[in-house]
């Protein structure tokens, strides 16, 4: 099992994974969400990510936001639609939560990337 590794954010997991099966290891992806860095509340602050790449996440929580998607949302879609693992599992404070990931999952695919006009000008 491996930890904020295959996210949004960091897809560095997905070099080992054919390693591991060879070896006869099956790889679980864990903490799609990076520990809370890939949500609009943000990291803790006991968080492990070097600053710069928690002001990262935050910012494309912001754009998100402000495009009307929610980045939590589409952290756990990427991960669980994409991941090369044999599962993921994301962690829950709530029941309410558990049942908000479901669904989230079972909805189609979104994304908050539309350009913005200074993209579309270059």
């Amino acid at each position: 099992m491996s930890y904020c590794q295959y996210t949004l954010q960091d897809r560095c997991l997905a070099a080992s994974v054919n390693e591991f099966a060879a070896a006869g290891a099956a790889t679980i992806n864990a903490s799609p969400l990076a520990m809370g860095a890939l949500t609009s509340q943000g990291a803790p602050p006991w968080h492990p990510a070097p600053p710069e790449v928690l002001a990262r996440c935050a910012r494309a929580a912001a754009t998100c936001q402000e495009r009307g998607a929610d980045l939590a949302k589409l952290a756990l879609q990427f991960s669980v639609t994409t991941s090369p693992c044999v599962s993921t599992v994301v962690g829950s404070a709530s029941r309410a939560n558990v049942r908000r990931n479901i669904a989230w999952i079972e909805a189609p695919t979104t994304t908050c990337w539309r350009p913005s006009r200074r993209s579309s000008r270059r």
